[in-house]
């Protein structure tokens, strides 16, 4: 039997203290943790190795975290990554240019461990279910292509039954 995968879940936090609990949170509940310290390396993770969710601080140094979102949202290899902007602003308005920006969720620092997880697993979910609709439209378009090739060679085949109707009606 091969072993089971853990999703993946990249944290990018410039605070140690919060990367590690969230790490310690999220591992504690069955995720493979990657962290970052910045939106840059943040990027590279998700470029570098398949993530189901990235946890991203809003104001870190550097590259912050709209910035790093608005990277994500126009990367077509990770453009569908599920993103949760962490941010321990009170303003709304950071949170709203978040959702705006394309986060999937935001949330407000300091979470519990609970309601962290239960974030990430309801993007998971989110993600499969989108995945799910993909895959099943990915069919459906192949079906729809089998049906008008069908359709196609039967159209010839009539077309040249006519052809020879017309030539035995000639010859008769």
């Amino acid at each position: 039997m091969a072993p089971s995968v853990l999703p993946v879940v990249v944290v990018a936090d410039d605070d140690q203290g919060i990367r590690a609990f969230f790490r310690t949170a999220l591992e504690r509940a069955g995720f493979s943790v990657l962290l970052a310290t910045n939106g840059r390396r943040a990027l590279e993770l998700v470029r570098g190795k398949p993530a189901q969710v990235l946890v991203l601080d809003l104001n870190m140094p550097g590259l912050n975290g709209l910035e790093t979102l608005r990277e994500i949202r126009v990367d077509p290899s990770v453009r569908t990554l599920r993103v949760i902007l962490a941010t321990s602003s009170p303003v709304e308005a950071d949170r709203v240019a978040g959702l705006d920006e394309g986060a999937d969720d935001v949330v407000l620092k300091p979470i519990s461990a609970a309601e962290l997880v239960a974030r990430v697993r309801a993007q998971i979910r989110g993600h499969a279910a989108m995945e799910d609709k993909a895959k099943a439209g990915r069919e459906y378009r192949r079906q729809v292509a089998a049906l008008v090739s069908e359709v196609d060679r039967i159209s010839k085949f009539y077309g040249n039954i006519v052809a020879l109707q017309g030539i035995s009606a000639h010859v008769n």
